[in-house]
């Protein structure tokens, strides 16, 4: 009988790759994944399907691209039609466990938490107990259902919520205490990534509720790099010159932070590089840097338990994040190389992705979904073929950047020249080959030699015309032939004002 290896899923979270020491960064930020990706095969040139969370995330979890699985904005629902990662591993026979800091993944019902036996949150205190929109429950409703609906109501009340009774005249006292509650939880972000991995390393090590010899396929979620920041000084200051006080390491954490989540700066933002620069850099890193500590300490426990032998490990992210560069910060808008170009590291004990092996040429990460049911023997003959392990890609790289729909109703708000732009409300698509890019944002297009040009600077699709058109007729035909114009599948809507706030420190929503 063929023995299944246990799989261990990491996506980080708004990872730059060109933050990483082990893809040739100047500064030592992770000396942990530097080691564990000797041991590893390392994709050099991996490129996400799209430019933020849920869409990224569900693009890794069925394969698809955002336009086929439809899931475009945080209000979207994944098809029942379409089979998530977890459901068909589950089908596979793996117990199947997700441990999530993002909201947007297993929190908000949009259809990514589907075939888990299990599924833990972390960060986010009172999810699930408010409610913007109370709506009256089925007269059949138990009276357990009933009470938690009163509760629920009540507390929506003292905090203002819902605002139906006279109750809700306190949340001027109830609200920012309850707030502060949170925002001080939600700084615990080191120890909370502990709490998880350590969760992670039992349920592999001691494997409880899991059948005798059922392996088992662990998602997790982690959100060191994404705002708001929260890494110890100690860190931040490893990262600045050696002159930085205790004192100065704080204040720029508080910019960093204030810069990165106010959505007048995601585009064409105002500051001038001398504002953000060093104190933005430093702090990200020490973010990639405390993050990379932990996992270091996740593998130990592994490899001291022996779990690791068997463990077939893929590291990846979701997207990056701009940090000043095109004068754009976070990654609401476009495909550019900062939120597109991504980390991807594969551990394999079986040893078909080679130890120490490094691979050069353009992968999408959708293919990890092919790539983990061939793994198990789970894929069929058409989805085997997109493994990973097969070598290069059959089709042209393609990606996808959908414009969160809040973010451009705001800057209409404040920056309604800009907020009213193509580069604010167009979606971009981008089509890769080995040397060149091609972007287009509504009826624009940009060509960049990103084998020459690997930041994405020069556009050059006056200098190159023919080669433009070219890229042009070859991305209208990739969208033709894989459908790539289908409509959302289906909404829901985001009740849950914890929730809400949560998404609003992530800078989700306005």
């Amino acid at each position: 009988m063929r023995v299944l290896p246990d799989i261990v899923f990491i996506i980080l979270d708004t990872q730059r790759v060109d933050r990483m020491s082990c893809y040739g960064y100047g500064k030592e930020t992770t000396p942990h994944l530097d080691k564990f990706s000797v041991g590893a095969t390392l994709y050099t040139r991996a490129i996400a399907p799209a430019q933020w969370t849920v869409p990224a995330h569900a693009s890794m979890f069925t394969g698809l691209y955002p336009s086929q699985h439809g899931l475009r904005q945080m209000t979207s629902v994944l098809s029942g039609a379409t089979l998530t990662l977890a459901e068909r591993l589950s089908h596979a026979g793996y117990y199947t466990a997700g441990f999530s800091h993002n909201p947007l993944i297993g929190t908000i019902k949009n259809g990514l938490q589907r075939g888990f036996n299990q599924f833990t949150n972390y960060s986010y205190p009172g999810t699930g107990l408010l409610s913007v929109r109370m709506g009256q429950l089925n007269t059949s409703a138990s009276s357990m259902k009933k009470l938690r609906h009163f509760v629920r109501f009540m507390l929506a009340e003292s905090l203002g919520f819902s605002q139906q009774t006279s109750l809700s005249n306190i949340s001027s006292i109830t609200l920012p205490l309850w707030q502060k509650v949170i925002a001080i939880l939600q700084k615990d972000k080191p120890a909370n990534v502990a709490r998880s991995l350590t969760a992670v390393s039992e349920l592999l090590v001691n494997r409880k509720s899991v059948e005798p010899n059922q392996p088992i396929f662990a998602f997790i979620n982690l959100m060191g790099t994404h705002v708001p920041y929260a890494p110890p000084l100690g860190a931040i200051k490893r990262f600045l010159p050696d002159t930085t006080s205790q004192s100065a390491a704080s204040q720029l954490l508080q910019k960093a932070n204030n810069w990165q989540v106010d959505v007048r700066n995601w585009l064409k933002m105002e500051l001038s590089e001398n504002e953000y620069k060093t104190g933005l850099n430093g702090v990200y890193n020490a973010e990639v840097y405390e993050q990379d500590a932990q996992i270091g300490r996740f593998f130990a426990s592994l490899r001291t338990s022996g779990a690791f032998d068997n463990t077939l490990v893929i590291i990846t992210a979701d997207h990056g994040d701009h940090l000043g560069e095109k004068q754009r910060l976070n990654h609401a808008f476009g495909v550019y190389k900062q939120l597109t170009h991504v980390p991807l590291i594969i551990r394999d004990p079986s040893d078909t992705f080679r130890q120490g092996n490094m691979v050069n040429s353009l992968v999408s990460t959708r293919r990890i979904f092919h790539t983990l049911l061939t793994a198990v023997g789970a894929a069929t003959r058409e989805e085997s073929e997109l493994t990973l392990a097969s070598g290069k890609e059959r089709e042209p790289v393609f990606t996808e950047g959908y414009p969160l729909d809040w973010a451009i109703k705001r800057l209409e708000q404040y920056r309604p020249v800009l907020g009213k732009s193509a580069e604010c409300t167009q979606p971009a698509r981008a089509i890769y080959t080995d040397s060149f890019k091609l972007i287009r944002v509504g009826e624009q297009h940009f060509l960049y030699d990103i084998a020459q040009d690997t930041d994405e600077v020069h556009d050059l699709s006056q200098k190159f015309p023919e080669r433009t058109v070219q890229m042009q007729v070859q991305l209208d035909k990739f969208i033709q032939q894989n459908g790539l114009n289908i409509p959302e599948i289906g909404q829901q809507e985001v009740e849950d004002e914890i929730v809400l706030q949560q998404l609003r420190m992530l800078g989700y929503i306005e």
